[in-house]
């Protein structure tokens, strides 16, 4: 499980639901017309915090941290997104 991003490994733990969090994301910006690329993301963030909860996302977030070895420079959610 090296190198994995933070929503691989959650991917990895709840594949389903995860991937829902991110077309629930992905299409709510698509209605608001996003101004940015970087609110998808965000949106997918939010709603996995809203559905999983805090805890449960940073655990997720800690997780994909520690196992992508990516340092300071990349964070998790970057390593996932390119």
């Amino acid at each position: 499980m090296l190198n994995r991003a933070a929503l691989q490994v959650a991917c990895c733990q709840n594949n389903r639901r995860v991937f829902d969090f991110l077309v629930a994301g992905h299409m709510c910006d698509e209605l608001l017309n996003a101004p940015t690329h970087y609110r998808p993301i965000m949106s997918a963030l939010l709603l996995a915090v809203k559905h999983a909860g805090v805890d449960t996302t940073r655990r997720l977030l800690e997780l994909g941290a520690q196992e992508s070895k990516a340092g300071l420079n990349f964070s998790p959610l970057h390593v996932a997104c390119n």
